[in-house]
């Protein structure tokens, strides 16, 4: 039996990833801003909080799904905040895992990432790798290269997941607005 962290747990799709892990008897913990009855979990602000005090003595497998997707509000340092949750945030957990010998770091970043032009009717592959447009598939690239290069000469296996649009019971974001 592995042990997961899953940051991102109280979204979407980490909801999701929590049930699917604990109905395969897996443990799990979480890291979220407030803990979350029920669960084990790592109380931890990516945008506040000091990084060298996480301990991941005993964890296995992280997904870190956690990240800013869909701010509609623009205000001033956005470009900062994109950069810092959604990019440093997997550079410094991927380093502390690191330091913990943990052994696979799943990152999900966005399809947007490898630059995906959204008035384009070409189809894309994972060997595409064009400019990412806007801040939040800026932030996903960024994360995806300064990730990849820790990891290329590290024990630790590194998986990126692109996914595209996601959708099911509750969905926000993208879905939700086109369907209004």
């Amino acid at each position: 039996m592995s042990t997961y962290l899953i940051t991102g747990a109280t979204g979407f799709i980490g909801k999701r990833l929590v049930k699917l892990l604990i109905a395969k008897n897996h443990k799990v913990v979480l890291m979220t801003r407030k803990p979350v009855q029920g669960h084990d979990s790592i109380v931890f602000d990516f945008e506040n909080d000091d990084y060298s005090k996480i301990n991941l003595k005993g964890i296995d497998v992280i997904f870190h799904l956690a990240g800013i997707a869909h701010n509609m509000k623009s205000f001033k340092n956005q470009n900062d905040l994109y950069k810092k949750i959604n990019s440093d945030s997997v550079l410094k957990l991927a380093e502390v895992a690191l330091k913990y010998n943990v052994k696979k770091f799943i990152f999900v970043s966005t399809v947007k990432a490898g630059g995906i032009k959204l008035n384009s009717r070409k189809m894309i592959s994972e060997i595409d790798q064009n400019t990412p447009e806007g801040i939040y598939a800026k932030s996903k690239r960024d994360a995806e290269l300064r990730v990849l290069a820790l990891a290329v000469n590290s024990k630790m296996f590194l998986s990126i997941i692109r996914p595209a649009l996601v959708y099911g019971p509750g969905v926000k974001g993208n879905l939700d607005i086109m369907l209004k």
